[in-house]
This record gives structure tokens, sequence and C-alpha cells, in this order.
């Protein structure tokens, strides 16, 4: 039998049955294991929440925990315990099953600290920062706001409540490819303050620790608009090296617009994998199977509002499932030394052979003119470089692919780029 829990708001797999015995307000549960019966009190703090929570003591150390438990087996802890066989051996998260040890905390830097830190010598051991309280919470409420206020009027959230809870219509779950998801996060993309936050001065200063004086900033910064319980959606691991190209020198700043704890679904990382270059991966979808990536300890935690998960290009990584209520809100947006090869798909919109899609639609609302076509003024380095564009417009395996590389070619030239 087997029962999946989350250990630290970590997923773990154990083998075994459950027996839930209530001995007055301490409300003892003991977990009977194939290996024998290990037993340990979990002391009950609030049945009121729609996960209710449970503080674990006199745990064994690396099982130290906060127990995140659904519905059914609240009901069972409230007193209705008669049958509680009935939830062994079934998989209580919606069938998200993580197999293997406990995830180990990120290993955190104050935003205080940095100045006395080699950032850089960090991300070479680690292959990631997380910067605690790097940003002020207030800078990204104007944004959350504007969010919550396209995806309130696409109907995403249920009424009564405020946009800012963000609490999920589950029957509007839907994302990349949907054509619905797709107009929303077009509105997404097209906000100003979308990509100014990507340009904020004290993350810029901390790019430029990491990266140098020459620093690119992607113009294409990307939203994460998770809905709840939907495991067709939730991003496997992965290198985002595979789908940036260009150098792989770059590096991705993942920033929840909200305190993102562990049921919501913050990433995970899989410390030091960027060592190991391009990993095997599926080739239809980029993922890369967790039982054969190569790297140390699978890392993840809790990520509040202001912090910023940095992470190498070629760094292992993958989402948790958003197992909560509410939509999950976070970006990405992408680094690097400017003088460094740059995929020139990054700065056009090369999958947009109708042209739906074009900077001056993203631009058409937007009150200044500072961040439009920054990149222009920069002596990009393109990898393809308009020549090879130009024969891969003609040689490239698939006609998919050659019509492509045609559009890239195009819209550069256009732009009077490369």
């Amino acid at each position: 039998m087997d029962l999946l829990l989350h250990f630290l708001a970590r997923p773990v797999y154990i083998d075994g049955s459950i027996g839930v015995f209530l001995t007055g307000a301490s409300r003892q549960i003991c977990f009977h294991l194939a290996s024998g019966i290990c037993s340990f009190p979990i002391w009950l703090i609030d049945l009121s929440l729609g996960l209710s929570r449970f503080v674990a003591s006199d745990i064994p150390p690396r099982s130290r925990v906060n127990l995140y438990w659904p519905f059914e087996l609240r009901n069972c802890a409230r007193g209705d315990h008669s049958d509680w066989r009935s939830f062994a051996g079934k998989n209580l998260f919606g069938g998200v099953k993580v197999m293997g040890d406990p995830l180990k905390p990120f290993h955190e830097i104050d935003a205080a600290d940095l100045d006395s830190l080699s950032l850089r010598d960090e991300m070479d051991s680690r292959g990631y920062l997380l910067v605690r309280n790097l940003l002020p919470a207030d800078d990204l409420k104007p944004l959350l706001s504007e969010i919550g206020r396209i995806i309130h009027s696409a109907g995403w959230l249920l009424h009564g409540h405020s946009p800012l809870d963000r609490i999920a219509n589950a029957s509007a779950a839907c994302g990349d490819p949907d054509p619905l998801f797709k107009q929303v996060y077009e509105q997404v993309f097209n906000l100003e303050c979308f990509h100014a936050l990507a340009h904020h001065p004290t993350l810029r200063r901390v790019m430029n620790l990491l990266v140098g004086p020459d620093l690119l900033i992607h113009p294409k910064p990307i939203s994460r608009l998770i809905f709840p319980n939907c495991e067709r959606f939730i991003v496997h691991a992965h290198q985002d090296h595979q789908a940036i190209a260009g150098d792989a020198e770059s590096f991705t700043a993942w920033m929840p617009l909200h305190d993102c704890p562990a049921e919501l679904g913050p990433l995970q990382i899989l410390e030091a994998s960027h060592r190991f270059g391009l990993q095997r991966a599926d080739p239809e979808t980029g993922f890369i199977p967790k039982e054969t990536a190569h790297g140390g300890s699978w890392v993840s935690g809790r990520i509040d509002a202001g912090d910023v998960l940095i992470f190498h290009s070629l760094t292992v990584h993958a989402a948790s499932p958003n197992v909560s209520d509410r939509l999950r809100i976070s970006m990405d947006c992408r680094f690097q030394n400017y003088h460094r090869a740059l995929n020139p798909s990054t700065v056009v919109f090369a999958g947009s052979s109708d042209g739906t899609r074009s900077w001056e639609k993203t631009y058409a609302q937007w009150r200044s003119h500072e961040l439009k076509y920054f990149w222009k003024r920069m002596p990009l380095q393109f990898k393809p470089s308009k020549i090879e564009l130009t024969q891969l417009a003609q040689s490239a395996d698939s006609p998919e692919m050659r019509s492509r590389y045609a559009r890239i070619l195009n819209k550069l030239e256009l732009e009077g780029l490369g």
C-alpha cells in the first residue's frame, strides 16, 4: 500500500498503511510502515484551513515536518475514523506522486549580505542562488493587481473574492497551448509594468554582480499563471537552455508575485546539475526524467514575494504541484552578457506566422518609450547569424523549421538587426 504525504511541505513516498488514532486532545496519528511500526504524535493546530495543517513533534530529525492533509483525511481526523483503512493505498494529492527522499531546503542568501559574497562562486558551486528579501514586496503589487484584473475579467477567479486572493474557478482551468490561455497570456505580456519589473534597479544590480557590466535583459519575460490541481500543466524537470539556445552562460530569475508556500508549487532545483552540460531530454517536450537527471540533491521550499531565485540555463529544475485553491502567479526574466551569442528568436516573434504578435502591438498602450526596443542599442551577437539563418531556411530538416528560420530572418531584416 502507499500514501503520499507532504513532509516539510515536501513530497515523500511512504510504503505501508496508515492508522489514525484520536487520543483526547493530542490526536495522535500513527504510520504503520512495511518495515515495522513507526509511530509519532502529530499535534493539531488548525482544522479550518482548506488543507488542514499539523505540526509534528518528536519526529526523527530527517522527517521533522509540517504536514498538509487533504479533505478526506481531515474528516477522518475530526473523528470519523471508523473506516480509516479506506485511505490506505490511495494517492491523496490528485495523482501527483514524487518518489524518493524529502527535498532538502534551499541554500539561502539574504539581500543584506550580497556585497560580501562572490555570487559567481555561489552560482558555480550550486547552479542557483535564492536571494531573500531582494525586492520590496510593495514593488510587486502593481503588477499583481493588473494581472488580477485581467484574470478576473477572463473568469478565472471565483466571484465574491478579491482578485488579489487569486481563488481559482476550477471550471475555467487552462494552460498553454489552450487558445483561451494564450489570449490572457498576451494581455499580461503587453503590460508595461510586466516588462518594467525585469529592469528593476535592484535586480539589475544583482545581475551585474553575476554577469558583469555588459548586461542584456532578454526582452521577452515569461508569466506563469498556474491553476491549482491541474496535473497536465505541471512543468516537469528541464533545462532552460533547451529552449533559449544561444550561449549557455545565461541566467533565469524566477519571482513569485505573492508569497509562495509549498502548496502553491514553488520551483525545485537539482543542485550542481549545470555542471553536466545539456542532459538527455524527451525530444518532444524537453522534459528530463528525474530518475536519470545528473546532479546533486533536489532542493525546494517556500519562496515569498520579494525573494528571487536565480539559476543557470543548464540547471535542471521543475515546478512543484500547486495543490492549493489559488492560482500561482510568477514571472521568469532572463539575463546574459550581450557580447555572448544570442538566439535571434529572443528579440523577435518567430512563432507568429500570421503577425498576431509584434512589438508594435505590445507597446501600443505604453506611456514611456524608455524600454521600447532597448536591445537595439547593444552590439548583439546573433547565433545563428543572418547568413546561417539564410542557409537554415533552405536546409533545415522539416518544412516547419525552414519556415520558422525564414520568419526570423525576415523580422530581423525588417527591424534592421544583425
